[in-house]
Formats: structure tokens, C-alpha cells, sequence
């Protein structure tokens, strides 16, 4: 809007104390007694919050591991262990032979920081055809960008850096590739 709205005495009151709050890329004035309710985070992958510290990251790649192998017989795990940063880990695996012949790689990482892990994941093209933009050494790069960048933030902390603001934490970045 070009002009200033007049707001309505019931909105008034509404916004008479507010605070300031992030998400993704945005920051946003919201009245005092609100609470910002998180949704799913996608920058540029889906990103899943675990909690519990290390122990509770242990057991979840374990599962993840369980679940790869339990649902397709021709899944084929081709790097599981420390991941691009200090407590981390990553696993990179073709879902079946059909996604290995085709080169489609899922890779997924775990950062922890204190008590939460966060868990993101996004594939690589391995195939000879590969794009630059989805070969293996970019997108490993992406994953440790990601990890390097990530960093835990209170709740009610609004960094003035750019960046994404996700539940529990912040990925510095200032190439606003997503928003």
C-alpha cells in the first residue's frame, strides 16, 4: 500500500503491544500475546527438527538406515558416516537399482546442536548426463553450506544477518536463491 492504513479501535488494541518475529526470510510484527506456530521449512530441503542431543540423532539414523533397506531389497547405501561438520553425519544411498542405473542419489544430513538435530536431505544426479548444478561435488557442497550456516536462535531472536529463520535455529545466507 502506498499510504498508511487507519486501523480499527479493535485493531488498535490489537497491535497496541507488539513484538517482532522471524520466519524463513521475513520478519514480522505480530501482537504480543500471539505465538508463531511452525509449519514444515524447506531451504531448499525439507528440514526436520529432532530433539534429544546425539543419542536421539544415533537412533533416527538408525531408522532412516532400517527403512532404506527394509522397503526396497536393491537399495544400496554408499556412504554413511560423518558428515561436512563436527557433529554431524550424513548418509548418501540409491533407493533401488532403478535409481542407480538412472544416477539419482538421495543424500540426507544431520546436524546437531545441543539438544536438537537438524535433518535435511536432497539428492545428486550421478549420471554422466548430470547438470553442474546437481552433480555430486555441487551438491555436497549445498549440504556442508547448509550445516557450516546453521546455528541455533531462541525463539524470540531476530537476527539482523540475512538468512533463514527455521524452528530452533537460523542458516545464515546471502544468496536469497529461496526464500
Amino acid at each position: 500500500m502506498s499510504e498508511n492504513t487507519k486501523l480499527s479501535p479493535r485493531l488498535q488494541k490489537l497491535f497496541s503491544k507488539t513484538k517482532l518475529v522471524c520466519f524463513g526470510r521475513y520478519a514480522l510484527e505480530i501482537p504480543q500475546e500471539a505465538k508463531l506456530v511452525w509449519g514444515s521449512a524447506s531451504f531448499p530441503a525439507s528440514i526436520e527438527i529432532i530433539q534429544g542431543g546425539m543419542e536421539a540423532a544415533k537412533k533416527r539414523v538408525e531408522a532412516d538406515i532400517a527403512k532404506i533397506n527394509k522397503y526396497e531389497k536393491t537399495a544400496e547405501i554408499v556412504f554413511n558416516q560423518v558428515g561436512p561438520v563436527n557433529n554431524s553425519w550424513q548418509i548418501q544411498y540409491y533407493r533401488n537399482g532403478t535409481a542407480k542405473e538412472s544416477g539419482s542419489m538421495a543424500i540426507v544430513s544431520y546436524v546437531n546442536k545441543d539438544q536438537f538435530t537438524f535433518r535435511y536431505g536432497f539428492g545428486a544426479d550421478t549420471s554422466s548426463t548430470a547438470e553442474p548444478s546437481g552433480e555430486l561435488k555441487t551438491v555436497l557442497n549445498e549440504h556442508a553450506n547448509i550445516a557450516k550456516n546453521l546455528r541455533l536462535r531462541a525463539n524470540d531472536e531476530v537476527p539482523e544477518e540475512p538468512g533463514y529463520c527455521i524452528e530452533q535455529g537460523f542458516i545464515s545466507d546471502n544468496l536469497y536463491a529461496d526464500q
